[in-house]
């Protein structure tokens, strides 16, 4: 039976690493409200450390469900590449080319059957994205996929983080603290964890840009790709 389990890419890229990030994050979080700003040390031993990824892969489901829930506020959905509305879409000619295709296969006229235009072209990617998967042809998509979920999950990870060492710098700075390793002379002062934080608020903002590049490649992918079957 746990022979039968397969350990993907997506498994690695889309939820253990964005769960670090966001480990990192909730910890800091506990670590504001501590006594001292004292640098903990973790994954000494063996066994903590495979608790620490194991306890990051569970946290990077939880920022992919995040994810999921704010993609119509992060413009992650396929009606933002496919809208007549919008700017930055997919040529009007192709996306009548792929209607009237589906018409003709399957006898269904998307504009008559779903009158709310951004159901009507969710269903339009999906009809096309499940075409081309029934067909084999999973290579390029499967590509899309791992770096949609990277970058979404590295979205919500990073920004938690923001959050994070944006408190954690309030803090520093109205106690006048610096972080200590483990009681030792070196510390952190209030402007790295500033800059730190610009760093996460910023990386957040190009993983955003990443994903929805990869994902309109995943769209036009589709589309395309369900012209020339």
């Amino acid at each position: 039976m746990i022979k039968n389990i397969q350990f993907t890419l997506y498994e690695i890229f889309g939820y253990l690493l964005p769960g670090i990030i966001l480990f990192v994050a909730i910890s800091i979080f506990f670590w504001i409200f501590s006594s001292r700003l004292t640098l903990p040390t973790l994954g000494q031993h063996k066994l903590e450390l495979w608790i620490l990824l194991l306890l990051s892969y569970f946290l990077g489901h939880i920022a992919q469900a995040l994810g999921n829930k704010c993609e119509g506020i992060l413009r992650l959905k396929a009606n933002f590449f496919i809208s007549r509305s919008k700017r930055d879409k997919i040529p009007n000619f192709i996306i009548q080319k792929v209607t009237s295709k589906i018409n003709q296969l399957f006898g269904i006229d998307l504009e008559k059957e779903i009158k709310d235009e951004k159901d009507r072209n969710e269903w339009l990617y999906r009809i096309c994205d499940e075409k081309v998967v029934q067909f084999g042809k999973t290579e390029n998509r499967e590509l899309y996929v791992y770096r949609k979920g990277f970058y979404r999950g590295s979205i919500i990870s990073f920004f938690i983080l923001f959050i994070a060492l944006f408190f954690l710098f309030l803090r520093m700075l109205v106690l006048r603290e610096s972080i200590n390793f483990c009681g030792s002379s070196p510390s952190i002062s209030y402007t790295v964890i500033f800059f730190l934080a610009l760093i996460s608020l910023v990386g957040s903002f190009f993983f955003l840009h990443r994903c929805k590049r990869f994902f309109k490649h995943h769209v036009t992918h589709a589309l395309l790709g369900f012209l020339l079957l």
